[in-house]
C-alpha cells in the first residue's frame, strides 16, 4: 500500500504522479523502491477512477474545508506503511518533500496519533494473494495484485517475478496481475502476447503496443480464433499461462489462494 499512498500523496499536494514522482516520493521515506511496482501503480492508476477512492478515504479522514482527504494523512499512513516511526517531524519532511506547507498542521503529531487510531480497517489486513506454479520447474511462487513477471536479467524494469530465457523472447515485464474485488485479472504488456488456457483452447491477451509492433512488421496479431486479442483477461482456478506461445516451453498454473473460480 505504500506505493499508493504515495501516488495519493502526490495527487493531494497537486503534482503528476509519474513513475519518477511515486519514485523519488518513495525513496525519501526510505523505501527500497521496486521498478515494477511503480509501474503497475502508476499504470494501475490510469483506469482508476481517484476521485472516488479519495472520497471514500474522505468519509474517513476529511478536510477541514470539507474537499478530499488532507495531505498529511496520506504522509501518515505512508510512513506508517513502511514500518517508520511516525512523528510530527517525519510528517512534515515527507509533507515537505511533495512542496506542501506543513505549517498547516498544527499538532502533527496529535493529527498522526488520530489517523493511525481511526485507520480504516481494511488498511491494515492482509493484501489478496494468488499463486503461480512454473509448470516446467515446479517453482511455486505467492503473488498479490500489482505483482509481474518477466525475463531475469533484461534490460531495464525487473519483474517482481523472473524467469529465465535464453530465446529473450519473454519481455522485461510480460504481465501483470490485478485483483479486482473477488476476480484476478493478467494484464499483458509484451510485444510478443501472452496465452492463457481457457478449457480446451488458448486465448491470446496483447497489449496496445505489441498490435502496434506487429502490424507494422506485417505481422498476424490475432488470437487463434483469427480475432483481435484483449489486454487483459479474467484468471480462474487452474488457468494455464504462456508467455509468448504455449509452445514456448513457459508455462505457469494459476491458483486464487482463496479457491474462488
Amino acid at each position: 500500500m505504500e506505493y499508493v499512498y504515495a501516488a495519493l500523496l502526490l495527487d493531494a499536494a497537486g503534482d503528476d504522479i509519474t513513475e519518477r514522482t511515486v519514485t523519488d516520493t518513495l525513496e525519501r521515506v526510505g523505501v527500497d523502491v521496486n521498478p515494477a511496482r511503480v509501474v503497475a501503480v502508476t499504470s494501475a492508476l490510469q483506469t482508476i477512477d481517484v476521485p472516488a477512492v479519495v472520497d471514500t478515504l474522505a468519509a474517513d479522514f476529511p478536510a477541514d474545508d470539507g474537499d478530499g482527504v488532507p495531505a498529511y494523512v496520506y504522509a501518515v499512513l505512508l510512513l506508517d506503511e513502511q514500518g517508520t516511526e511516525v512523528t510530527g517531524r517525519r510528517v512534515a519532511e515527507t509533507l515537505e518533500s511533495v512542496g506542501v506547507d506543513s505549517e498547516r498542521v498544527e499538532t502533527l503529531d496529535s493529527a498522526a496519533e488520530t489517523i493511525l487510531a481511526d485507520s480504516p480497517a481494511e488498511a491494515t489486513t492482509d493484501r489478496p494473494t494468488a499463486t503461480i506454479r512454473y509448470v516446467q520447474t515446479e517453482q511455486e511462487f505467492e503473488i498479490e495484485s500489482g505483482d509481474t513477471v518477466g525475463r531475469a536479467g533484461a534490460d531495464g524494469l525487473t519483474a517482481t517475478i523472473t524467469v529465465r530465457d535464453t530465446g529473450e523472447h519473454i519481455a522485461a515485464i510480460q504481465m501483470r496481475f490485478e485483483k479486482d474485488g473477488d476476480a484476478w485479472y493478467l494484464i499483458d504488456y509484451s510485444l510478443n502476447g501472452t496465452y492463457v488456457q481457457k478449457g480446451d483452447g488458448w486465448q491470446r491477451v496483447l497489449c496496445d503496443a505489441g498490435r502496434e509492433r506487429l502490424s507494422e512488421r506485417d505481422a498476424d496479431y490475432t488470437d487463434l480464433n483469427g480475432e483481435a486479442p484483449p489486454e487483459l483477461i479474467r484468471l480462474r482456478e487452474g488457468d494455464l499461462i504462456a508467455p509468448v506461445h504455449p509452445t514456448y516451453g513457459v508455462v505457469f498454473e494459476f491458483q486464487p489462494a482463496d479457491g474462488r473460480p
